[in-house]
């Protein structure tokens, strides 16, 4: 079975025991095995669902949705997101297991991309109706190991040394209970904001580059350097978002108005305070409405269940921008608009992995892109 590894990006096993003679074998193939408890140096392993649309309890090909609402999607990208905010130096592993009713050719093909949008590296695993036709060879199973194989070098070729674009920071030490962190940043996900998870360990100026506002969700007051950094981010423009566990605040003048915040003016920006502060639904929808959407960086239109990713070079010439897909059919009629001034633009997707050109159309004060019909992932790279 070695040999089905061969000539493929994939390098380490992870195995959750001991199997006599496979770290030999392993060895003489490329090949490095591991166990969950001695991941290689700097690895951060996340575990998580299935991605993709969830279908309802009623049966049939439904998928699981409030009464004027989107299907609910299943998504590890707030995890990631958390795990990276945490653990900024080393990679990120999501251990997300097929669902036997939901593990079609692509459905693999999305957990590939729900994790690489977000940064991250899915480990790969087959349910066991497709590993036993593998090992027994069986055609339809080997094909779709193959389009396995295929993803994982799409997936691989991401570059590196890009910095994550957001509106939105989601501020916590993520130690003690972290319920109410983790579904704000679950549910700010799924307003398809752009958002970013940060650690009060390592938060510092140049993480806070370019957001307009910060979702501050612990229940204890923050440490003095994170106090200073934030309130100099508010000062300079930005807005803080809390409850009474910040602790004071600088008092100023009533700035707007909001059923649940009360919302003063801070120097340059403002801070809103939470009369309540406990609803994970809320809290994140709330604080779209106080930043504003004027400071959008990307609107899809006509898009159905997706998640969007914005990433930026260093040098800030070029831009990237994930996209995933979570209906297995392809979506048509897309458009999607980008802040900022782009010369060019090149779409890849799974399917099509050579960059092709796409044509740009000046809208306000960003680029708007026509999509052709995509399934699952699409990467759109634009350069300045």
């Amino acid at each position: 079975m070695l040999s089905l590894l061969q000539a493929t990006p994939i390098r380490h096993l992870l195995v959750d025991s001991a199997v006599p003679g496979l770290a030999d074998a392993a060895g003489r193939a490329g090949l490095a095995v591991v166990e969950p408890q001695t991941l290689p140096h700097g690895v951060t392993l996340v575990k998580g669902p299935w991605p993709g649309i969830r279908v309802s309890h009623a049966g049939g090909d439904r998928a699981a949705a409030g009464p004027t609402g989107e299907p609910w999607v299943d998504s590890n990208g707030w995890r990631i997101k958390a795990a990276r905010a945490q653990h900024p130096e080393g990679p990120v592993w999501v251990d997300a297991k097929p669902q036997p009713s939901r593990s079609s050719k692509e459905d693999y093909t999305l957990a590939f991309a729900d994790a690489a949008a977000h940064g991250a590296q899915w480990i790969i695993a087959l349910d066991d109706e497709l590993a036993a036709g593998v090992v027994a060879k069986k055609p339809e199973a080997i094909a779709t190991w193959q389009r396995i194989v295929q993803a994982a070098a799409f997936f691989a070729t991401d570059p590196a040394g890009y910095n994550d674009q957001a509106v939105i920071g989601v501020l916590s030490s993520f130690a003690g209970p972290r319920a109410f962190t983790d579904e704000v940043l679950n549910n700010l996900a799924r307003t398809r904001q752009q958002y970013q998870a940060l650690a009060c360990q390592s938060i510092n100026d140049a993480s806070l580059a370019g957001l307009k506002g910060i979702i501050y969700t612990d229940a204890a007051e923050p440490p003095a350097n994170v106090r200073k950094l934030v309130l100099d981010f508010v000062n300079s423009g930005g807005m803080l978002i809390t409850g009474a566990a910040w602790g004071s605040l600088p008092k100023g003048e009533a700035q707007q108005s909001h059923p649940r915040f009360l919302v003063r003016k801070s120097g340059n920006g403002a801070i809103a305070v939470g009369a309540t502060f406990s609803d994970p639904y809320r809290v994140p929808n709330d604080a779209v409405v106080l930043v504003s959407h004027r400071h959008d960086i990307v609107r899809f239109f006509n898009s159905g269940a997706i998640t969007p990713c914005l990433a930026r070079s260093a040098d800030k010439r070029r831009t990237t921008l994930h996209t995933v897909f979570y209906s297995l059919r392809p979506v048509e009629d897309t458009s999607v608009w980008v802040k900022g001034s782009y010369r060019a633009a090149r779409i890849r997707t799974c399917a099509q992995p050579q960059p092709q050109n796409i044509k740009l159309q000046t809208r306000d004060a960003g680029m708007e892109i026509h999509l052709p019909a995509v399934a699952q992932y699409a990467m759109i790279e634009l350069e300045s």
